[in-house]
């Protein structure tokens, strides 16, 4: 009488014959590549801000650079009028002309203002999570306040809330207020130190401001 043939078992998963890995070693691996993937989020958030930022700023650069440039050459037509004119009715219409170029640069400059803000809110709804370092900007001026407060509208509120761990505070410390008087793009941080607001706006009329001078 003959003796049944060995079965030989194929495929057996590897871990089933070394004890395999626990959950927990899975989890931990999890967790690592959520954390890398929230990394990478940010950091691309912070790359996307800078983006905008530069171009908003060579924007503005560039108008105040040929508003500049208006106005030296009105200037040196007047100057030039002076002297070779014996009228002083001339030299009086180039100096007007030398105010109206004067004009011309603050239309310029507004126009170049509302085109960079428009690129920014532009950028901001193709990619939300660029508000994220904007707010986390804002909150650094108070970080060693007890509470913070950030309000914002309802579309950037649900943004910063799922990226609440990037903002460079505890959780507990944190505080979300819906306020529909907050522009899309635009954030308020009140704490008991005082506040901040993080308007796209208002930095760009600061921007405005220093090219002035």
């Amino acid at each position: 009488m003959s003796l049944p043939k060995a079965r030989i078992l194929r495929g057996a998963p590897a871990a089933s014959l070394r004890g395999g890995q626990g959950p927990a070693t899975v989890d931990a691996g999890r967790a690592r590549v959520v954390r890398r993937e929230t990394i990478d989020s940010a950091a691309e958030a912070e790359r996307l801000v800078q983006s905008a930022r530069e171009a908003a700023r060579e924007m503005l650069q560039r108008a105040a650079a040929e508003a500049e440039e208006q106005y030296v050459r009105a200037r040196q037509r007047a100057e030039e009028a002076a002297r070779q004119d014996a009228a002083a009715a001339l030299a009086v219409q180039r100096v007007r002309e030398a105010k109206a170029d004067v004009e011309a640069t603050e239309r310029i400059l507004e126009i170049a203002r509302l085109l960079a803000e428009r690129l920014l809110h532009d950028q901001l709804r193709a990619a939300p999570e660029m508000l994220v370092p904007i707010a986390r900007e804002a909150i650094s001026h108070f970080w060693h306040a007890e509470a913070i407060t950030v309000r914002a509208c309802a579309a950037d509120l649900e943004v910063l809330r799922g990226h609440a761990q990037e903002l460079g505070v505890a959780a507990a410390a944190l505080r979300f207020e819906q306020d529909e008087s907050c522009a899309a793009g635009s954030i308020k941080v009140v704490t008991g130190q005082g506040g901040l607001d993080a308007d796209i706006g208002m930095q760009l009329d600061r921007l405005v401001e220093a090219l002035r001078r």
